[in-house]
């Protein structure tokens, strides 16, 4: 049970910005979801709405498991290259 999470608790959201297909991808590794967009920053607003949806959802569930389901390997390698490189959206907090 995490009902801290309801009194506006945070917790830290490792996410990797990419382009694919002609857009932006913001994706959040630990959760697997994504949002898109025209620009960087609504790629990021978009996820932003999944991530809430996804939280609000776990807690009326009342399984803190329903949150988390990481994205594949290759995201990981991805975003450990783009913050070696750039610090672009590697370890970005908000």
């Amino acid at each position: 049970m995490f009902s801290g999470a309801e009194q506006g608790h945070q917790f830290d959201i490792d996410i990797l910005g990419y382009r694919e297909d002609g857009e932006w991808v913001a994706l959040a590794l630990d959760m697997d979801l994504r949002g898109y967009g025209s620009t960087i920053d609504e790629s990021f607003h978009d996820l932003m709405d999944h991530v809430r949806m996804q939280v609000s959802f776990a807690l009326q569930k009342d399984n803190i498991d329903l949150i988390y389901h990481p994205a594949e390997k290759q995201y990981y390698e991805l975003y450990e290259k783009a913050e070696d490189v750039t610090g672009i959206w590697g370890g970005v907090r908000q």
